[in-house]
Order: C-alpha cells, then sequence, then structure tokens
C-alpha cells in the first residue's frame, strides 16, 4: 500500500504564520475569525480553518544560503506549541510560500494546534540531520504525524523516547498488530505501548505481507501476502495465524478480506489481475474457514475497497460498477477490451450464499463513484465514502441497508489542493462504534482540516483529531479509543480526542476486538 509520507504543495488560500491572535513575523494582524483548533461545528460538514482577510505578510529573506542553526532544539525533542493566543498553523511543507511557481503562492495550512499541544520533532522522513529547515527567513520542524511548524511558536517540554506519555490504563486493554514499516514484517504490541515483539516475517524478499486483521473473537489475525516472480507473475494470498504466529490457515488468490461475525467465514475476493488505483479484478467469494471452500456471489469485475458483513452473518455488501478493462499477455502486449457487466450497478447486498441481491444504492458510474461500504453494527445502516462532487455526497454517505438510498451525507473538508499520493484500500475507510452512535473516518488533502473525524450521528457534532496523513483507523473493543497510523509512527487516543500517547514506530495498526 503507498502512501506519500510527507504532504506536498497545491493550496492556494492566505493563512498567518501563526493563530490568529499570536501574530505573524512581527506583524499586527487584522482582527479575523479565530481557527478552532478542535473543531466542533455547529453545522455537519467540519469547518476549516477561517481565511484571513488580509494579505500574507512578506517572507523575511536569508541572509545567506547558508545559516547556521542558532537554536536549541534537535530532532527527537518533545516540544509545546505556546505563546500564539489560539493555535499554529501546521503546514504541508517548510515555509510560506511554494516554490516553483511564476508567482508566490502560501504553503498549503492543515491545521491549526492549540497552545499546549505536545509533539515530537522529525525532519525529513529518512534524513538523520540534526538541523531544523530554514525557509522564509524562519526555522521549521516537523512535528510527527502533523506536518510542518515555525519554531517560533515552539518551547522545549522534555527529552526522551516513546512510548509517551505513558498509559498504565491501557494495559489489559488487548493487543495492537501492526506492520513493521522497515522489514515489512508483523508486530505485536500491548495497547499501553510496552513489549512490542515480531509475530510473523514475510517468506521471502519478493513478498510484502500487509494489513493484519482481528478475527472477532480477538484469537487469530489474517493478512494479505501478495509477490512478483517472472515465472509466476503477481500471487496473492490470504494468511491466518495465531497470536503466536502459527499459520492456522492460507488461501491463495483470495484479497481484499473481511471476517464473518462470528470468525468462521471471510468475505474476499478471488483475485484475477490488478487494476488501477489499488483496486483489482477479480470475483467476490465467501470462504469457509474451516474447509476452505468458496462460494461466489457475484460477478467479475474491478473493485476497490473491502466487502462488509452484516452484523448478523446473514448478508454481504459491496459495490458493483460495469467496466472495461484491456488485458495483456505474458510478453506485454494488450489483448482486446474486455468489458465486465454487473447486472445492475451500485451499492449491493446479498445472501452469503449468493442468492437475493439487492441494490440499495443505484450508481451512476459515468457521474458517481462511491468505495468501502461499512455495515453499522446495529444493520441499520451501510457508510460508504465518495471524493466525488458528482456523486451527490462528497464525503461519507449513510444508506439505508433495508429500504435502500442515501438517508444522510457528511462531508468531508473543502479540498485543500496539495497534490500527490496514491490512493488504496484503506481510502475513504470508516469505523463504526459499538452502539452505531459514531461514525469514525479519516481525511486528508482537506483545507486546513486534516485527520480522523468523530461523528456523533445523535447530536451532529464532529470533532476533528488532528493528524496528517492518516492511514489504518482501528477501535479498542469498548470503542473509547482507537489507534492510528501517521507518517510512519502509530499513535492511540480517546475517541475524545483526549489522552494522544505515541506509541512507536509502524503502520497499520489494528487494535484486539477484547471488552
Amino acid at each position: 500500500m503507498l502512501r506519500p509520507a510527507l504532504l506536498l504543495l497545491g493550496l492556494v488560500s492566505v493563512l498567518a504564520l501563526g493563530g490568529a491572535s499570536g501574530g505573524a513575523l512581527g506583524e499586527t494582524p487584522e482582527p479575523s475569525p479565530s481557527p478552532s483548533p478542535s473543531l466542533h461545528p455547529t453545522e455537519p460538514s467540519p469547518t476549516a480553518v477561517p481565511v484571513d482577510d488580509f494579505p500574507s505578510p512578506a517572507p523575511i529573506p536569508s541572509a545567506s544560503p547558508v545559516v547556521p542553526y542558532p537554536g536549541s532544539l534537535h530532532i527527537g525533542d518533545w516540544v509545546q506549541v505556546t505563546g500564539t493566543g489560539d493555535c499554529l498553523n501546521v503546514r504541508g511543507a517548510p515555509g510560506l510560500t511554494v516554490e516553483g511557481v511564476d508567482l508566490p503562492a502560501p504553503m498549503p495550512v492543515l491545521n491549526c494546534l492549540p497552545d499546549g499541544f505536545v509533539g515530537r520533532l522529525g525532519g525529513y522522513p529518512g534524513d538523520a540531520t540534526e538541523m531544523p529547515v530554514l525557509e522564509d527567513g524562519h526555522w521549521w520542524w516537523r512535528l510527527l504525524g502533523q506536518g510542518w511548524v515555525a519554531e517560533d511558536w515552539l518551547a522545549f517540554h522534555h527529552a526522551g523516547g516513546f512510548p509517551w506519555p505513558e498509559r498504565p490504563d491501557l494495559a489489559a486493554a488487548g493487543l495492537i498488530a501492526y506492520q513493521n514499516g522497515k522489514d515489512g514484517s508483523i508486530w505485536l504490541v500491548n495497547a499501553d505501548g510496552s513489549s512490542p515483539r515480531k509475530l510473523a516475517e514475510r517468506r521471502d524478499t519478493n513478498e510484502y505481507i500487509s494489513e493484519p486483521q482481528w478475527s472477532p473473537d480477538g484469537s487469530r489475525l489474517m493478512f494479505t501476502a501478495t509477490g512478483f516472480t517472472p515465472d509466476k507473475g503477481q500471487t496473492i494470498a490470504v494468511r491466518v495465524i495465531d497470536v503466536g504466529g502459527t499459520v492456522v490457515a492460507e488461501f491463495p488468490g483470495i484479497t481484499q478480506p473481511a471476517w464473518s461475525p462470528d470468525g468462521g467465514r471471510i468475505a474476499g475476493y478471488r483475485f484475477e489481475s490488478a487494476g488501477g488505483m489499488m483496486g483489482q479484478y477479480g470475483v467476490p467469494v465467501v470462504l469457509d474457514v474451516a474447509s476452505g471452500a468458496t462460494s461466489d456471489i457475484g460477478s467479475r469485475n474491478f473493485y476497490w475497497g473491502r466487502l462488509t458483513w452484516s452484523p448478523d452473518g446473514a448478508r454481504v455488501a459491496y459495490i458493483c460498477t460495469t467496466s472495461t478493462y484491456t488485458p495483456f499477455d505474458t510478453g506485454g502486449q494488450p489483448g482486446a477490451e474486455v468489458r465486465l457487466v454487473c447486472g445492475g450497478d451500485g451499492l449491493r447486498t446479498v445472501l452469503a450464499d449468493g442468492s437475493d441481491t439487492r441494490i440499495v444504492l443505484p450508481i451512476d458510474a459515468s457521474v458517481a463513484s462511491y468505495a468501502n461500504p461499512n455495515w453499522s453494527p446495529d444493520g441499520k445502516t451501510i457508510a460508504v465514502a465518495s471524493h466525488s462532487e458528482a456523486s451527490g455526497c462528497r464525503g461519507i454517505a449513510l444508506v439505508d441497508a433495508e429500504a435502500g438510498g442515501v438517508t444522510r451525507c457528511l462531508p468531508f473538508p473543502a479540498p485543500g489542493g496539495m497534490g500527490g499520493g496514491c490512493g488504496g484500500g484503506d481510502d475513504g475507510a470508516t469505523e463504526w462504534n459499538p452502539d452505531s452512535r459514531y461514525l469514525i473516518y479519516h481525511t486528508e488533502f482537506g483545507a486546513g482540516a486534516n485527520g480522523i473525524f468523530v461523528n456523533d450521528l445523535a447530536t451532529g457534532d464532529n470533532r476533528l483529531i488532528p493528524a496528517a496523513p492518516v492511514w489504518f483507523v482501528s477501535l479498542s473493543g469498548d470503542g473509547r479509543h482507537l489507534v492510528f497510523g501517521a507518517e510512519g509512527y502509530i499513535w492511540s487516543v480517546g475517541v475524545d480526542g483526549a489522552d494522544r500517547t505515541l506509541l512507536g514506530e509502524g503502520i497499520s495498526p489494528a487494535w484486539q476486538p477484547v471488552p
């Protein structure tokens, strides 16, 4: 799964360097709306950081191309945002302006962190230098999992590693499985961040294992293993292991798996060929874990995102839209175009034996697209994501699982114009809390609002937990905490946004579903 390690460039809105009350570059700004760091909007749409009505102050030119860093901070220090009087803008790259354009353009703003926010300093991903970056006359540091901030509003907090802060209250909250970003192996760590240990390794250097998922009872993990060899081409399999790392089952040719509520079956796709945007061409199937027997539940097509089970385990939902593709032979030569027909485009539910197909959200694929359905625990709603205005809901659409149709739209933040990056199976993924009241989703490339949104469907409140770029969010068994990955590190945090803890390095975390 490819994701950008650093969000870059492209936003053209004008924002001050510091918070609205903190001033910027020594100038006293005119009064303007104060950005809200925690984002509790009264309207259902997340509120981005407001755009100031006054021009940005001109960058201070550097005296020399090479300037010694005069400060005392170092990569690895923990620092606290202070002195803004409100909040500190986090930018997509160092500096106030975007380079490489004819006219200076403001650097994209990702979030605004409040006074008192504590984070850990980093540099460019993979760069071990102990220096910050000098741009537009100011020294810039990367806050891990956030973006770039000016040192002007940072104060040394403490020196130390992680996990931090200590979370003894989570010692009995189960295990967190994750992927080691350096060697690709699967690891386990206690929920309080203690005792990280390797669980499963790649079988060879050509194999890539990813996206661990816990069984509903927390006794097993499954993950996807992909590989490529000149003689076999691309290979895909689902591998199931126990908490000791022993392989208990393997299912070649299956991808994008999802556990059934009872843990006895897996819904996935029988892989046939790779598709664009990290999707695959294949056939949706239900697989019996004990016997390995599979039942086709739909036609061959292009699919993006996992299937989802109804909470009673009777039905499976997935999205199918008619598409075409060009096959290639082993020599790389294109063949005749192939048209794949769904027999009714849209979000559909089907019994686990493949019968009684119902289209609960018809989709005109020429103007709209949805992905990553997720069935609510109460069985009433299926959440799907769309990044297209043409869909009629650029955000998370809530679909009536029985009667069909969109009942509500939870809009994404306005686009921020940041370029780069590729999508994948987690793009637009959602999480439900156990009583179906809260829907949790994550976004990036938003104008001043990026991270994890916790939407209270009863009140309409939408809380932002700021981070960028977020990738994979998983709830604790009791629904009170979540774990997420950002920039090659893993954090846990309460669903109320409190108690943010840096657990360590890694990607694709999954919290063991224990009460």
